[in-house]
C-alpha cells in the first residue's frame, strides 16, 4: 500500500464488485488523472524528487474523498478514484476542479505542476470497471488535447444530459441520449443544448460540450468559437474542442490565423459553408490555411448580436474521407447552431440564466412563434424551433421590427414602449400582418426579465387563421 492507496491489480474486483452489488439509480464517478509533462519534471529534480512529488500528491488526495471512495494509485504518476453515490454532476466538476488546484498550488524548482483528469460515469458509461476506465481515458485524453490542466467528462454533453433526467425523474427516462439515432438528433439536439445551459453552471462548459457532441456526432476533428474582442460575454480563449491526435500545430500565431480565416468566411460567403480543400472556387487565402492546419475541409456558421457580425464557429476536419455531412443539411444545422449561439447569448446576459432556460424549454413544442426581445435595443435574442422554421435563424440578433414587420424604423406605436418596466404584469396584444410569416397574427407582449430599468420582452405569435381552425 502506498499512503492508505489501492493497486492497480486490487482496483478492477473491488469495484466490480461494489457495482453489482449497489442497486438501480445508483450514480459512481470515475476519475483518472494524472500529472502533465511529468517526465520533464523528473529530468528537473531527479526520480527521488519526483517521488516526494507523488507521495505527496497521494497524502493530498485523502483529503477530497469520503471514506465509502475507492482510491488507487495506477503506475508512475496515474491515479483512479471511484467517487460512490454522486448526486450532481456539478458535484464531481467542482472536485475536480479542487484536485487541480491544489495539484497546482505544489511548486518545485520554480516549476509549477499541473495535471489533467479524466471521468467516466457509472451506469451512463459502462457497468464494469473496464468500460468505465476505457471511458475515462479517453476523456483524460480529451482534457490532454485540450491544453492540460483540466478535466474532461466522457462526452459531457450528453453525460450531462441524461444525467439530469436520471436525477429529476428518478428512472431511466425514454431518450437515451448516448444511442441516439440519425433520426432522433433533430428532435434532441436542442433539447440536449437547452438541458446544458440549464443545469451547467459554466456558460464556457456548455459551449464546449455542445462543440464536442458535434464533433463527435459529424465526424469533425476540431472546433472553435472566436468572437470579437469587444464583445464581452465570450472569452474567446475558452471556447474550442479537439479530439486527441488532431491538435491545431503548435504556432504563435494561431489566434490571428483564425482571426482572419473568421474574416475571410465570412467576407466571402456571410452566413455559413462547408468548403472542401478540393474545390476549385475557394479562396486561396483559405485554402492556404487548411494546408497550414492538415484540414480537408471547414464548416463555419457567423455568429450575429444585435445584427451586426461577431464572429463565428469553425468545425475542421482532418480526414481524408470527409464528416458525416452533406450540403443538403446545412440549413438544418446552421438553425441548431444559430439557436445554440442564441442560448448562449442569453446565457451570458441574465444573472438567472438556469430560471431563464427553464422558461424557454416551456416554448418548444408550443404551436406558436415565440421570441424573446431586448427592449432597448428591439434585438430579437431568442426564437424557438417555430419561428426560425418561418423567419430563419439569421433573424436572431437582428431588429424585431425589421423581421416582423419589414420596417427600417422602429414603429411609431411600439407595444414595448407602451408597456411600464416597473409592472411585471404588463403585457400588451396586437393584430398585424407578419411579413417573415407573410400571415396574419396575434402579437401578446409581456414581461420575461426586468432589471436596471432593461426589460427583456416575450413575444407568443398566434396565427390567426390556424388558431379558430383549431377551436
Amino acid at each position: 500500500m502506498d499512503n492508505g492507496l489501492l493497486f492497480y491489480n486490487e482496483l478492477e474486483e473491488l469495484i466490480d464488485t461494489v457495482i453489482k452489488a449497489e442497486k438501480d439509480r445508483i450514480i459512481h464517478a470515475l476519475l483518472i488523472f494524472n500529472l502533465d509533462n511529468f517526465a520533464d519534471i523528473n529530468t528537473c529534480v531527479g526520480i527521488e524528487g519526483g517521488n516526494e512529488i507523488l507521495d505527496l500528491i497521494s497524502s493530498k488526495l485523502s483529503e477530497f474523498f469520503k471514506g465509502t471512495d475507492i482510491v488507487a494509485k495506477l503506475r508512475g504518476d496515474e491515479y483512479a478514484v471511484l467517487i460512490r453515490n454522486i448526486r450532481t454532476i456539478t458535484d464531481v466538476e467542482k472536485l475536480c476542479e479542487n484536485i487541480l488546484k491544489s495539484v497546482s498550488d505544489i511548486k518545485v524548482n520554480d516549476i509549477t505542476i499541473t495535471s489533467s483528469i479524466g471521468v467516466s460515469v457509472y451506469p451512463f458509461h459502462g457497468n464494469t470497471y473496464e468500460e468505465l476506465k476505457d471511458k475515462a481515458y479517453q476523456a483524460l485524453m480529451r482534457a490532454k488535447a485540450n491544453g492540460k490542466d483540466g478535466y474532461r467528462i466522457y462526452e459531457s454533453a450528453l453525460t450531462k444530459a441524461k444525467f439530469s433526467e436520471f436525477v429529476l425523474n428518478g428512472f431511466y427516462g425514454e431518450i437515451d441520449y448516448r444511442v441516439m439515432k440519425d433520426t432522433d438528433w433533430d428532435k434532441y439536439i436542442m433539447d440536449v443544448s437547452r438541458q446544458l445551459f440549464r443545469y451547467d453552471s459554466n456558460i464556457y462548459s456548455s459551449i464546449n460540450s455542445i462543440l464536442e457532441i458535434f464533433c463527435l456526432y459529424y465526424g469533425f476533428s476540431r472546433a472553435f468559437v472566436l468572437t470579437s474582442k469587444e464583445h464581452s460575454i465570450y472569452d474567446e480563449k475558452r471556447m474550442e474542442f479537439t479530439i486527441p491526435g488532431y491538435e491545431y500545430p503548435n504556432l504563435d500565431l494561431m489566434h490571428t490565423l483564425k482571426q482572419d480565416l473568421i474574416l475571410r468566411l465570412h467576407d466571402d460567403y456571410d452566413e455559413c459553408v462547408l468548403v472542401r480543400l478540393d474545390d476549385p472556387y475557394t479562396d486561396p487565402e483559405i485554402i492556404q490555411y487548411m494546408r497550414d492546419m492538415g484540414d480537408c475541409e471547414l464548416l463555419f456558421f457567423a455568429v450575429k448580436d444585435e445584427g451586426k457580425f461577431i464572429g463565428g464557429v469553425v468545425f475542421e476536419n482532418t480526414e481524408d474521407d470527409g464528416s458525416r455531412i452533406n450540403l443538403n443539411e446545412l440549413a438544418k444545422i446552421t438553425n441548431q447552431i444559430g439557436a445554440i449561439m442564441s442560448y448562449a447569448l442569453i446565457a451570458g446576459r441574465f444573472m438567472a440564466s438556469k430560471d431563464l432556460m427553464s422558461k424557454i424549454e416551456m416554448f418548444e413544442g408550443v404551436p406558436a412563434d415565440i421570441y424573446i426581445i431586448d427592449s432597448n435595443n428591439h434585438c430579437i435574442e431568442y426564437m424557438n424551433s417555430s419561428a426560425i422554421e418561418q423567419a430563419g435563424v439569421s433573424a436572431i440578433g437582428e431588429k424585431c421590427y425589421k423581421i416582423l414587420h419589414n420596417n427600417k424604423l422602429e414603429c411609431a406605436d411600439c407595444p414595448l414602449r407602451k408597456m411600464d418596466i416597473n409592472d411585471p404584469t404588463a403585457n400588451e396584444r396586437v393584430s398585424t400582418f407578419n411579413f417573415s410569416t407573410c400571415k396574419l397574427v396575434l402579437n401578446l407582449y409581456s414581461w420575461i426579465s426586468g432589471r436596471d430599468n432593461k426589460g427583456e420582452a416575450l413575444l407568443i405569435s398566434v396565427d390567426v387563421e390556424n388558431l379558430f381552425s383549431e377551436i
